[in-house]
Parts: structure tokens; sequence; C-alpha cells
């Protein structure tokens, strides 16, 4: 195995034992280092005696422009991800830099470095900014502190910024910039040259306001932006406008750092991680620093009791699962599940209209799929680190895994292989001429890729298994024959990302439990092969687990799944392992702040409209509102739900305990009603919600524009919310004033915050 020939002390530590390690190395030199220090402050280049009396301290190991000299890097790729899509942008860029113009790129993540540094980055040297808008608009957990840094906390953002003071920054040395440099504070970054694109959804009013927001302010603080701002929209297809906007911005990139297309072939594959196997006798062995499950806890878990300890996306919470039920009938087409966590045992706190993220793990027989391709043993225990060679700057979180567990809990298994991935990464393993030439098809044939990955939603491992298959067909070599390693495998993989629910509890009601409400996933593709949502069907066969041991309130039996489906075989996995102990079932999760919540003044009115598992902020919320009523609130606003389904019988999920939230709302506010629409059940006559809206137009026209009531719409973006939409404009057309714009109406609703949408885009 190539880690082999690796420096062994590298792979004996991981991202957590190099600091500790570092920081030794800093006690013992501090005097040193306290003396560079103050001679940096006496030569930063045209800087005033206030500005070095001032200026920031550099650590190094934080600082940009530091870490990019040390290992000879010219492009530096921040991204801003919450569920990992533009981490995995910024991987493809870098290889691709890398492969095609032997670039010397690096991807890092914010958190690990200070935004003060960017004011050192020289001459031919570029920044190029992935960030994805989370929520409405909002900046993504990893680079709030950088957000917040560059744009304080309730700065209006609807300008260009140019009148907000500047942020301190690092003060240049005289040789990082050019000889001629001046420092000016009021524009720190003018040396600083950037590329940015931005990941959003064009549905919410803020459409990619994270990174127009740190574009702009970037700008106003002296920097140049290279080419244009690409703007990626998930309603439609932020792949097709990646690939657009890296078409045009890549060799203006190129030519500012100074480089030219790689002739010939492209640059040798460097893997981004280094596989060291590892003998469980062997000294450097940890057995606290082997992950079992991915809901273990964590290594090097922290002394301090639950309810002080951290919880955020980078350190999940290993919650209870307390209470599960099936929300559809056995006889519905589609299962929907409910599910609910304790979070008495932890610093976790929510409120209703929160977001609960959750991590599922892989079906063992997506995993086993692909140890059919390799030759190792799953069960043998590895070290994994970053290569230093590559453009790859994460680390795992355990310091020892098997190779099954790493593909069990942290990989993504399931996504199809991009065009970039296959390019950059198979084809330079791949020897064979028949072998080539598919790949070579894939990635150049646009239509052919389609029909071959996009459409079948071809997972990694059946690519793989067809490009051996293809050269067994043609009597390839052993020699020439593709042979899947580890690290290549690891190179192909996006991470596993958590998946966001919106939360279907009240925490006026239940401050101690959080619960999320679940559609499983489970289709035919093109092929008549079955597909299965990984996380959603996690969830059901946790459900499961937890109905066949511990019952539900409904004493509803499992679903019925075949034996070979997947969802079987991870059910049967919780049931006889070591998953399930204890009656404990714990499952990560995290929560993080959203801003669709019921308006502060409980006499405002709303108005709600949630098909399917739209439903499911809107329980919280009614729940929340007929909490109020029992708690003694009198004077409480309307509150109004449109719900829709297929079936009444089948589908009306919460049917029983909606009807009892609205006799309760009902009698404290008689405009308080529950508003149905089963689009199935007449034969002949399908009924949507929108119909429902529509029907109710004078009750709807009386809370939201005459008694300054709140809307809120969620589930399905693509049709649903867009029919929505048009029901009200015809509202206010039929019921308001005849001179007034509609869509002008509903888009200043929007900017206030009286009009809230949380969906999303069916696609497979």
């Amino acid at each position: 195995m190539k880690s082999v020939e690796k420096s062994a002390s590298l792979l004996k530590l991981n991202k957590r034992e190099l600091t500790l390690a570092t920081s030794v190395l800093v006690g013992a030199s501090a005097l040193v280092l306290g003396k560079y220090v103050y001679s940096a402050l006496n030569s930063r280049s045209g800087s005033s005696e206030e500005d070095q009396d001032s200026a920031l301290v550099v650590n190094e190991e934080r600082s940009i422009p530091d870490v990019m000299k040390a290992k000879s890097k010219d492009v530096v790729i921040i991204y801003g991800t919450q569920t990992g899509t533009s981490e995995d942008l910024a991987k493809r860029l870098s290889r691709s830099l890398q492969s095609d113009f032997s670039a010397n790129p690096m991807v890092i993540d914010p958190q690990d470095f200070d935004v003060e540094s960017l004011s050192r980055i020289g001459e031919g040297k570029i920044v190029v900014f992935l960030l994805s808008s989370t929520g409405d608009g909002e900046p993504t957990d990893d680079m709030i502190s950088w957000y917040n840094k560059l744009i304080p906390e309730n700065t209006p953002t609807n300008d260009d910024y140019s009148s907000l003071e500047a942020p301190k920054f690092q003060v240049p040395e005289s040789e990082e910039i050019s000889p001629d440099y001046v420092y000016d504070k009021d524009k720190p970054l003018k040396n600083l040259t950037f590329a940015s694109f931005g990941l959003g959804d064009s549905s919410y009013v803020d459409f990619n306001a994270h990174s127009k927001h740190v574009t702009r302010r970037l700008v106003s603080l002296g920097a140049t932006l290279l080419g244009p701002h690409g703007l990626g929209d998930g309603s439609k297809d932020t792949g097709a406008d990646f690939a657009k906007w890296k078409d045009t911005v890549v060799p203006l990139i190129v030519d500012h750092i100074g480089l030219k297309p790689s002739s010939g072939s492209s640059a040798p594959y460097v893997a981004d991680w280094i596989i060291t196997e590892i003998n469980k006798n062997a000294p450097i062995y940890d057995k606290k620093k082997f992950v079992k499950f991915r809901y273990s806890n964590i290594e090097n878990e922290s002394d301090l009791p639950p309810e002080q300890i951290k919880v955020d996306i980078s350190n999940p919470w290993n919650s209870m699962v307390i209470s599960a039920k099936h929300l559809s009938s056995p006889e519905n087409e589609k299962s929907i599940v409910h599910i609910e966590f304790d979070i008495s045992d932890s610093s976790i706190t929510y409120t209703t209209g929160d977001h609960l993220y959750l991590w599922p793990f892989n079906f063992d027989l997506n995993v086993d799929s692909l140890f059919a391709l390799m030759d190792v043993d799953p069960e043998q225990v590895i070290n994994i680190v970053p290569n230093p060679d590559s453009t790859n700057s994460g680390s795992l979180p355990y310091s020892f895994n098997t190779y099954k567990n790493v593909l069990t809990f942290f990989m993504d298994v399931t996504t199809p292989t991009t065009q970039d991935t296959i390019k950059d990464v198979l084809m330079p393993n791949v020897k064979s001429q028949v072998g080539t030439e598919y790949l070579s098809k894939l990635v150049k044939d646009n239509d052919f890729y389609t029909e071959e990955i996009k459409k079948p939603v071809t997972s990694p491992g059946e690519l793989l298994t067809k490009l051996v298959s293809i050269e067994a067909d043609s009597n390839v070599s052993e020699n020439e024959r593709f042979k899947l390693k580890f690290d290549i495998l690891l190179s192909m993989l996006p991470r596993q990302s958590p998946r966001q629910y919106s939360i279907s509890s009240s925490s006026l009601e239940t401050p101690n439990k959080v619960s999320a409400s679940v559609a499983v996933l489970k289709y035919k593709n093109v092929n008549g092969l079955n597909r299965y949502g990984v996380s959603s069907n996690f969830i059901a066969a946790a459900v499961d687990v937890q109905i066949q041991k511990y019952g539900t309130l409904d004493g509803r039996a499992p679903s019925k799944v075949e034996p070979f489906d997947p969802p079987y075989a991870l059910r049967h996995k919780m049931l006889t392992t070591e998953l399930v102990q204890n009656n404990d079932f714990r499952i990560p999760i995290y929560i993080r702040k959203s801003t669709f919540k019921l308006p502060e003044d409980p006499r405002i009115p709303v108005v709600m409209v949630g098909p399917g598992t739209g439903l499911a902020p809107f329980r919280g919320f009614v729940r929340e509102r007929a909490q109020m009523v029992i708690s003694g609130v009198e004077d409480l606003g309307a509150t109004v739900l449109f719900f829709g389904n297929r079936h009444e019988r089948l589908d009306f999920i919460y049917g029983d305990e909606l009807t009892d939230c609205f006799s309760t709302l009902g009698n404290n506010n008689p405009d308080s009603k529950l508003f149905t629409a089963f689009s199935r059940d007449i034969p002949g006559k399908k009924v949507y919600v929108q119909d429902r809206v529509i029907e109710n137009g004078d009750l709807v026209y009386k809370l939201l524009f005459e008694q300054g009531g709140y809307f809120y719409i969620c589930g399905d973006g693509s049709r649903m919310a867009v029919d929505v939409a048009k029901a009200l404009k015809d509202i206010i057309s039929l019921h308001g004033d005849k001179s007034s714009d509609p869509e002008e109406i509903l888009n200043q609703m929007k900017k206030v915050g009286r009009y809230q949408s949380d969906t999303w885009y069916n696609g497979k």
C-alpha cells in the first residue's frame, strides 16, 4: 500500500494530536516568538506608530498567507457549507486547477483560519469563496465568525457597505505585498483578488444573501472581484450554474497566478488521504480513539457534565430516541414516520420553528458492494490522515476506524459521481483503452452522462462495477485492469452530510423533547431499480426498532419491507448488535436556529399552508398556540392551517391531535380553523391546498391584509408554493384595492418577515 512509504510520525497523529505537539514547540520557543512579533510590528509597510500599537498578533497556524507560503500554494478555496455541497464543489474546483493547470490550490474551512489574515495575501495569489446560504439567506455555521467580523450584527445589508467602518486586519510586512505597498486601514484588502460563487435558492426573498453580502463587503474593503459573481440556484440546477461560472472564471484565475493549461496529459493523480493499516497490538493504537459506531462518544470527550458541553454541527449530540410511530396507514403508498428525541441530558435548547440536523449511516448492502471491488478486510483497523501533497485540508473525526466504519458512517456512498471526479480521480487510475474510452465519454458527452449516471441516479459502486464489467467483457489483461484502492474511493466520495428537518414539536409545550416528521423516500429509477433515501430510511428503520423493542402509542407493527431491501438489513443490524442497548438507542443530532418563527405578539393572526410533511413546523406552531390558550392567554390571534395530502383515511397525519388543538383554538377565537384538501378521495376531482385557500379568500384576506397577519408556507417549492402564491395574488386582486400590485404587496410582506417560506424541491 502506498501509505506505508509515508512518514510514520505523520500517520500517528491526527489533526488534534498535531496541534498538541505544536503547542509544546510553541511553549518552548515563546521568547523567540515574542521577539519575532515585536520585529514584525516594527517592519509593517507604511504603518504608523498608532497602527503598530494596535496591530494584531499573527498566529501562523491560523494565518492563510503563512500556510500558503509554507505549502507553496497559489490558490486558496474557502467554502462555507451547512450540508457539504460547497465543500464538495471546492474540492472539485481544486482538483481541476491542479490537474489541468498544475496550480497549487488548497481547500480550507474558515473555522480553521483568521479572516484578519486576508490583508496579507500578496500579488499573484487568489482567494476563491464558495459560500452556501442557509435558511433565508443566512451565513452557514462555519462562516458565522468571519461574517460577524466583516459585517457586524444589526448592520443594514441593503447598501454597498462603503460607509461601514473597516474591521481590524493584520498589517502586511513590506515584502509580503510589494516594495511600494502602503497599508490603507480604510481599504485594508486592496491587495486581495478574489472570485466568488454562491449557493442558494431563488424561492427565498434573500436569494444567495450570504454570498452577496460577503462579496460586497470584500469589495468595499478594497478587494478586487475577478470575473462574474456566480449564483447557483438550488431550485433549478446548482451543478450547471457552477459549471458555467467555472468555465468563465478558471481561465481568469489561471491567468492571474501566471499559469497556462498543462501540456499533454493531466498532472499526476494525488490521493486526498493517506491510509495506514494498524495492528491492534501496536503501541500507537489507542482503543479510546476508535469509533465503533457513528454515535459512539466523541474522541477526547470532555469531562464536563453533558449540560455544559457545547453542541454544534461539528460536535453533534447523541440523543436518545424516546418515541416513534408511523403516521400514515400501512396501506398508504408513501410511508411517513414520527420520531422524538430526549434533549434533557444535553445543553441543547430550541425554539418552535428551528431545524433539526441528523446524521444517518449507510446501508450495509451499499457499503458491501464497494468492498466486493477491493482487496481489503472491511474489519481491518486503519488510521487516516489528510495527504499533505493533496489539496485536502480536512480530517475525519476519529484517529482509528475500520475500512467499513469509514464508509458506513462518514462517506456518501450513494450520490452519483460527478464528471469532474470521473476526470480527475478515476481516469488517471484506469489503464485500459476500453475503460478510458467509457470514462472519457462520460466526461465529454453530457447527454451520455445524463443517461448513464444522472437519470438512473447511479451510485459510485454501480459506476465502478460497470467499469470493471466493461474491462472483463473486453478481456482486458490482468495487469491492465482497474483495481479499486481505498484511497481512490475516498477521493471519489463526498463526506456524509447531516440531513435537515423542520422541528414538529413546540418548545413551549415540550422544552426537553424535540420531534421530526419524515416522509420515507423509496422509488424505482428509470431502469426499474429500487432507490432509497439514505436518511429517511435510516429514520424509518429506527422507528421500526423502537416499535419492535419498546412498543408504540398506537400499537402499530413495524413497516413491511422485504429481506433483500436495505431498510430491512439496517433494521436487523440495529436489533441484533450493540446499536440498541439497555433500552437506550441514540442518534447524533444538532439543532440550528431558524428565522421561521411565530410572531412575537400572540395577538397577530397566522395563516399556514403545509401539505404532506410540510405540516411539520406547523404542528409545532399549532401546538404552541393551543398551549398558550391552555396557559390562560385570552386575546390570541386567529390560527388558520391549510393541510393537504392524498387520502384522508390513509395519510391525514396528526389528524386527531390537530382536531383537538383546533377545538381549543376555536373556542378562544372563532376565526381559528383547520382546512383540509385530499386530492385522491373524490375520483375525477382533485382538490389541493391552493384550492382551499381560494375558497376561503374572504377569511384569508381579512386576517392577512386587514389585520396584519403573518403567512407561512412549507413544502414543495417547485409547484405547490408557486400555486399558493398565485392564489394569494388572486385574493388580493379580488378583495383589495384595484390599483394595488399583488406581486409588490407579497414582496413587501416578505421583506418585513410577514411572508415566510420553508420549501424544498423534489428531485431524485
